[in-house]
């Protein structure tokens, strides 16, 4: 169990330094957010202590609870920024969603479909398939039950669509989280921990994550660093083979990266500086990693070098989301390559 009563490591990194140092002002604020949110701090650190984060704090003690504060966020797999999304030691809105999740009922089927919604809809209108509008804002939807048995979907936008094109033979609740493997990390954690009977009893015995663009392009003043998304990946991968799980690790699907970058361009203007040829040595960068995970447990659909085929698998005017008929074409790809079963 994590114990933050007292820190006792000598190599604090710069940010933890920085949580230290204003422990006062972070503690007041997690303070005032739990007040505001009718929690009682008691209460908050009796969660703490619980698996999977099995933190120990005391909530009486500025330090404490700023440090207990940060370690929860490293363990929900924020990246190691100060600011509302990142390790900032401060509980609020953004890390409550994240440390209660947004997990699936269990209701009528083994198979569960975690996503988040992506980027901007495109597609022509006469096959326009259903997209999420934002990939800023945070959507939650319902769909009917999903027929794919023992199979659970930890995604983004796309998975939402080969969900609603009936590629995944129906669909599923969704989750809410965040656009990235930033906020994967934390679902898929809810995930292992809400459906922890049906794993140990078989029924579900794999989990298909299928990562999006968005830790790739996504820009809040700087990319991502490849190194931190690989990591988060490799914690998704441990952590699901750990609950007893086979995964099914998918590469980042091809997409047009100069529409992309276009469109980044048309939000911050000057303020993005990446080119085409930068994401893509991301992309390849990160699905060699995802690759290289083959084995012990792990199996790997190389969705990209599949998708490159854009008759078979159309792209929508957007660039990065897939026609109705290339959502159902990627569906089979990854339900014949992973071995999930109707």
């Amino acid at each position: 169990m994590t114990e933050i009563v007292e820190n006792k490591d000598n190599e604090k990194n710069d940010l933890q330094n920085a949580v230290e140092k204003t422990a006062s002002k972070r503690a007041g604020f997690t303070r005032g957010f739990l007040e505001k949110n009718n929690k009682p701090i008691a209460e908050f650190a009796e969660e703490l202590k619980k698996k999977p984060f099995e933190i120990t704090i005391n909530p009486d003690d500025d330090k404490s609870l700023a440090l207990g504060v940060f370690q929860l966020q490293k363990k929900l797999g924020f990246s190691e920024e100060d600011n509302s999304q990142g390790c900032d030691g401060k509980f609020g809105p953004y890390t409550k969603r994240a440390f209660e999740g947004r997990g699936v009922e269990n209701r009528g089927s083994s198979a569960r479909a975690a996503v988040m919604d992506d980027v901007d809809p495109g597609g022509p209108p006469e096959e326009k398939a259903p997209q999420p509008r934002d990939d800023r804002v945070e959507k939650t939807s319902e769909l009917e039950t999903v027929k794919t048995s023992e199979t659970a979907f930890v995604g983004d936008s796309l998975t939402v669509g080969m969900a609603r094109t009936k590629g995944l033979d129906g669909s599923s609740k969704l989750y809410k989280g965040a656009a990235s493997t930033t906020g994967r990390l934390p679902i898929l954690l809810n995930f292992l921990r809400d459906n922890k009977v049906a794993i140990e009893q078989k029924q579900i015995k794999k989990v298909v994550i299928f990562l999006g663009t968005n830790d790739i392009t996504n820009f809040n003043g700087k990319l991502d660093s490849v190194e931190s998304i690989n990591g988060r990946l490799a914690k998704m991968f441990a952590n699901a083979r750990e609950a007893g799980l086979t995964v099914v690790a998918c590469t980042i699907a091809y997409s047009d990266l100069g529409k992309r970058v276009a469109y980044w361009k048309k939000v911050h203007g000057d303020k993005y500086p990446y080119s085409v040829g930068d994401l893509e040595k991301r992309v390849n960068q990160v699905n060699d990693f995802i690759r290289s995970q083959s084995g012990n447990n792990v199996k790997v659909v190389d969705v990209y070098k599949e998708t490159l085929d854009q008759k078979k698998y159309a792209l929508s005017g957007d660039g990065l989301h897939f026609t109705p008929s290339g959502y159902k074409a990627l569906a089979k790809l990854i339900k014949s390559g992973g071995g999930v079963k109707d």
